[in-house]
Formats: structure tokens, C-alpha cells, sequence
């Protein structure tokens, strides 16, 4: 066992349904930031925006690279 495979065991268990729906104890402090974000917070609004402004220029970025050839 390496020290990778250590630190997942530190985790805390996922509760069910997260394992049922394939998560794991990586995904999960993504997850736990995300749900912590408020809509009625307008600095909440602003950072859930631009996550997802990054993630759709990543996405169109790479799809132009392997589209371009």
C-alpha cells in the first residue's frame, strides 16, 4: 500500500447514496465547496460564474485542438 492509497483510508466515509452514484473520497471536497455556495450571495453568484466560465473555455479549447487535428 502506497502512500496514496494511506491518505484515502484518512478520509470520511462517503455517505451511501455518494458511493451508489460513483463518487469518491476524491471528488468529495469539490463537491462539499460547491454545495457550500449560496445563490443569494451575490460574491457566491460571481465565483460560481466563473468556475464555470473556466470550465466551458477549457472544454472549447481542448475541442478545438482535437477537432483541428
Amino acid at each position: 500500500m502506497d502512500e496514496h492509497d494511506r491518505g484515502l483510508e484518512l478520509e470520511p466515509p462517503l455517505p451511501e447514496d455518494a458511493r451508489r452514484k460513483g463518487l469518491t473520497p476524491v471528488v468529495a471536497p469539490g463537491l462539499q465547496f460547491a454545495s457550500s455556495l449560496r445563490a443569494d450571495k451575490f460574491s457566491h453568484r460571481v465565483i460560481a460564474c466563473g468556475t464555470l466560465g473556466l470550465i466551458a473555455a477549457f472544454v472549447l479549447i481542448c475541442a478545438g485542438t482535437v477537432l483541428s487535428g
